[in-house]
């Protein structure tokens, strides 16, 4: 069994005006199996790096739509979701809980802290490891010459170009007024219609599974609002999820 080393003195010899905290997995499939990993970057990681900052300094902190995981309703940033030790995902929205928290102790010692909420970001960069849905897909229409899913695809999700995302997280960083910002996008789908999108553009076929493998503790609906930036920044044009997977399948092309 592997075994984890941990840093509590970590030190530079500059301190900074300006951190983003960005560490740790994204993907299910990494984040559920490095569980004490996942928790340890987002507290004592976390702890550490802050202490790095300058006075007055800024730390943007990047948290995570799972933060909602067992709401079915309230997706706005008043609110989170409530979920037991024992699910799957707890290291990973604990931990992100955890991060929150801290940002919010921070805040109240003089540092100007931003907790974004960020929802399924996709696009051109990502790497063959990372097995979140869309990225999983173009693989294995890529490789396998057809899409087969691991369950009936009912799930609900909505989606975020990276341009986009990282439109929106600049702007928040040079001036905003709140300290939570859910980061999302206009591209709400289900698994089953995202796979249909990817299927008819790479000219594959799909498959529902009559046993379903889907993973443990997946939420059946990640639907946050982002009512908030559009009001703040007037931000009301996304790129259309049709362009993103066009890109996206482009990359994954040259990286398989």
């Amino acid at each position: 069994m592997k075994k984890i080393k941990i840093i509590n003195s970590f030190k530079l010899q500059n301190k900074f005006d300006l951190i983003f905290f960005a560490a740790g997995y994204a993907s299910p499939m990494k984040f559920t199996q490095e569980s004490e990993e996942t928790i340890l970057t987002h507290s004592i990681g976390l702890v550490n790096s802050s202490k790095q900052l300058k006075k007055n300094g800024t730390l943007i902190y990047l948290s995570s739509s799972e933060i909602y995981n067992g709401e079915k309703n309230h997706f706005s940033e008043h609110y989170s979701g409530n979920i037991n030790y024992d699910n799957a995902r707890a290291p990973y929205i604990n931990g992100k809980k955890f991060g929150e928290t801290y940002c919010k102790i921070l805040n109240g010692k003089g540092f100007n802290v931003k907790i974004l909420r960020i929802s399924l970001t996709y696009g051109p960069g990502a790497k063959t490891q990372d097995t979140r849905v869309i990225n999983e897909l173009i693989m294995k229409a890529i490789k396998y010459k057809k899409i087969n899913l691991i369950d009936n695809g009912s799930d609900k999700r909505k989606y975020l170009y990276i341009n986009d995302c990282m439109e929106i997280m600049l702007k928040i960083t040079k001036k905003s007024k709140f300290t939570t910002y859910n980061i999302t996008g206009n591209s709400k789908t289900s698994i089953l219609n995202l796979a249909q999108k990817i299927s008819k553009k790479m000219k594959v076929k799909y498959t529902i599974p009559k046993e379903e493998k889907r993973l443990k503790d997946a939420p059946k609906i990640v639907n946050i609002d982002n009512s908030r930036v559009k009001n703040e920044f007037k931000k009301n044009k996304y790129y259309s999820m049709s362009y993103g997977l066009n890109t996206t399948i482009s990359w994954y092309k040259t990286l398989l």
